[in-house]
């Protein structure tokens, strides 16, 4: 009996650490696995990468898209120096750089987009356009500012009163809401009144 015991607790070790064995085993064969996947893909991208990536640009030039031919001919150009696409994509570069430097710039004058703006200045501090370039971002500024800070009448002198019928003829459809009066202040009255220690009417407000 004391026999077979041991020989139970032996066969019951075995399987536990034959089970351990397994799982180390199988997480290994995992890891090798992932390794392997991981070699192909940079093989893959050392032998077909800047090839690809000189295909994709001439692709972006067809459709005119100048700015992503030249972030691409870019990155081919810093990922495989060593690549014999490069000599090529450093001499498509050279074409392609001078139309996307116009496409950016075109693009954010069109648009009035002030980031557009600021990003053609950044990456051409030396560009063609970059005085213009300047000059429109700072206009954009006074206009974004301009927006943000209303005017604001301070003076009985600094507003032309109106006549009653310029005050007829600046009646907008819907219901009215209040006034602007002549001295700058605002009037929640509607009617005969309103404005009436204020300079009187300059401009009736309507919802």
């Amino acid at each position: 009996m004391k026999y077979l015991v041991i020989i139970s607790v032996l066969f019951f070790s075995a399987c536990e650490f034959s089970s351990r064995q397994y799982v180390d085993l199988k997480f290994e064969i995992s890891l090798l696995k992932g390794r392997i996947d991981s070699l192909k893909q940079e093989l893959d991208d050392l032998k077909f990468g800047a090839k690809n990536l000189l295909k994709e640009a001439k692709l972006y030039e067809t459709a005119n898209n100048f700015i992503r031919a030249k972030t691409v001919l870019v990155d081919l150009i810093s990922k495989y120096p060593d690549s014999k696409e490069y000599n090529s994509a450093i001499s498509f570069l050279k074409i392609i750089s001078p139309k996307a430097e116009t496409q950016l710039f075109f693009n954010a004058e069109k648009s009035k987009n002030l980031e557009l703006l600021k990003a053609y200045t950044s990456e051409y501090p030396k560009g063609k356009y970059y005085i213009k370039a300047t000059g429109l971002i700072r206009n954009q500024q006074v206009k974004n500012n301009s927006i943000t800070e209303a005017p604001k009448i301070t003076t009985y002198q600094s507003v032309k009163k109106i006549t009653y019928q310029e005050k007829q003829s600046n009646k907008s459809p819907g219901e009215r809401i209040g006034a602007i009066c002549c001295d700058g202040t605002r009037s929640y009255a509607t009617g005969r009144g309103a404005c009436s220690h204020h300079g009187g009417v300059c401009k009736w407000l309507y919802q």
